[in-house]
C-alpha cells in the first residue's frame, strides 16, 4: 500500500544562499560596466579581497569566470585588465585614406651620446616625403627611442587611418615581428636584418667598409686600424667588411686595432687616446660612420696629429662632412626608393617582398694620404 504524500503547503521554499564568488563575481561586472577601474586596469587579488572582505582564492575565481568570458584578461607582470579598455588597433576608411607613417628610432633617446643616424634621417625623409607628394600623399613622422618603436606605431595606427607606413634605422628584430604583420603595408628603410614578410631597403654596410680599406691599401697603408660603434650587435656588417677588406688585400688583421666607441665628442677623444697608445701606431683609421670620424678628427687634431699626413681617416655613410673621404650613399633618393616601394604596395598588396641593399660610393677628400 502506498503512504499518503505529506502535505507540505504551509511550508516556504527556503532560499539558497548566494555564494561569495558569484556576489563578488556581480560587483565585478558593475564595476566593469560603471567604469570604476581607471585606465580599466583592476587592482591587485589582494586589494579587491581587502574591499570586498573575502579571501584572494574568492576573488581569483571570480575574476577567472569574467576572463573565460573575455571581460577580463590577465597578463604577466601588467596585471588584469578590462579586456574593453585594451588598446586596440583600428583602421578606420583606410582604403581611401592618403596618410603615411614614418617612424624613425632615435638612438639619441635610447642610448644618451650616440649620433648615429646624424645627418641620414633628414635626408631619408625628405625624399620620402617629396615621393609621397607627388602621388598626393602626406606623410605624418614620429620619433621614439628603439625600445619604444612599437608603442608608438601602435599609437600613430590607432590615431590614423594610414595606407601604410616605414620604419627607419630600427636595428631590432624582435620588436619588428610585432609591428603589425602584413595587416598594413609596411617598409623597412636603413635597415640591417632581414624580415622576410617585410621589404627593406639599405644601405651595403659591409661594403662599404671594405672600399674604405680597398682605397687606403691603394694608397699604400698597412696598418689599419677599425673603429666600431659600441652597440657592436645593431650592426655588424661594418667590422665584418673590414676583416674582408684586410683578408682579400694581404693586410694582416690585428685584433687590438679594432676598438669600439660610442658616437660622441667622448667616444672620439678616447678613441684619439687608444690609437696613439698602440704599438705598432696605426696609419689610418676607418671610421663605422661620418660623424664619428669628424670626432675622431677633432680628437687627433687637439693631441697634435695632423690628420692625414699622421693618419689618415675614413668616414662609411652618415652626415656630410666637407672634404672627408667617406663611403657615402644617397641617402635622399634612399628614401624615395623606399616611399616607393611602400605606395607600389598600397597599391598591388601581392607584389612580391624586395630586400634591396644600396651600394655606398667612395667619396674622396682631404683626410687619406699615402702614409
Amino acid at each position: 500500500m502506498t503512504p499518503p504524500k505529506p502535505n507540505l503547503e504551509p511550508v516556504e521554499r527556503l532560499d539558497r544562499p548566494v555564494p561569495l564568488v558569484l556576489l563578488v563575481e556581480q560587483a565585478l561586472r558593475r564595476a566593469i560596466t560603471e567604469q570604476t577601474f581607471p585606465d580599466g586596469k583592476l587592482p591587485t587579488e589582494v586589494e579587491l579581497a581587502e574591499g570586498f572582505g573575502v579571501s584572494r582564492e574568492t576573488v581569483r575565481r571570480a575574476a577567472e569566470v569574467l576572463q573565460r568570458e573575455g571581460l577580463l584578461r590577465k597578463y604577466r607582470r601588467r596585471g588584469t585588465v578590462v579586456e574593453s579598455a585594451r588598446p586596440t588597433i583600428r583602421w578606420p576608411q583606410r582604403e581611401t585614406s592618403k596618410l603615411i607613417g614614418f617612424v624613425v628610432a632615435n638612438y639619441r633617446t635610447g642610448n644618451a651620446g650616440d649620433d648615429v643616424a646624424t645627418g641620414t634621417d633628414g635626408a631619408m625623409l625628405q625624399g620620402a616625403v617629396d615621393c609621397a607628394g607627388e602621388s598626393q600623399f602626406e606623410v605624418i613622422v614620429r620619433s621614439a627611442a628603439p625600445a619604444k618603436m612599437r608603442e608608438c606605431f601602435e599609437q600613430l595606427v590607432g590615431n590614423h587611418a594610414l595606407r601604410g607606413a616605414i620604419l627607419a634605422s630600427v636595428a631590432e628584430e624582435k620588436p619588428l615581428k610585432k609591428l603589425g604583420g602584413r595587416a598594413l603595408p609596411l617598409v623597412l628603410l636603413d635597415h640591417d636584418l632581414h624580415v622576410p614578410k617585410t621589404p627593406s631597403i639599405r644601405d651595403d654596410s659591409a661594403l662599404g667598409s671594405r672600399l674604405a680599406v680597398e682605397h687606403l691599401v691603394a694608397l699604400g697603408h698597412r696598418q689599419i686600424a677599425y673603429v666600431h660603434w659600441q652597440q657592436a650587435d645593431l650592426n655588424p656588417w661594418r667590422l665584418r667588411g673590414y676583416r674582408e677588406g684586410l683578408t682579400e688585400a694581404g693586410v694582416r688583421r690585428r685584433k687590438n686595432y679594432e676598438l669600439f666607441a660610442s658616437i660622441s665628442e667622448a667616444g672620439g677623444q678616447a678613441t684619439a687616446e687608444a690609437l696613439l697608445a698602440l704599438k705598432p701606431r696605426p696609419t689610418a683609421v676607418v671610421c663605422f660612420n661620418n660623424t664619428l670620424a669628424r670626432w675622431l678628427i677633432v680628437a687627433l687634431r687637439a693631441l697634435s696629429m695632423q690628420v692625414p699626413r699622421d693618419v689618415s681617416v675614413v668616414g662609411c655613410g652618415g652626415e656630410a662632412i666637407f672634404d672627408l673621404t667617406t663611403c657615402q650613399v644617397d641617402w635622399y633618393q634612399m628614401g624615395r626608393q623606399a616611399m616607393r616601394m611602400l605606395l607600389d604596395q598600397v597599391d598591388d598588396p601581392t607584389r612580391q617582398n624586395q630586400h634591396i641593399r644600396v651600394a655606398p660610393v667612395l667619396s674622396l677628400g682631404t683626410t687619406t694620404a699615402p702614409p
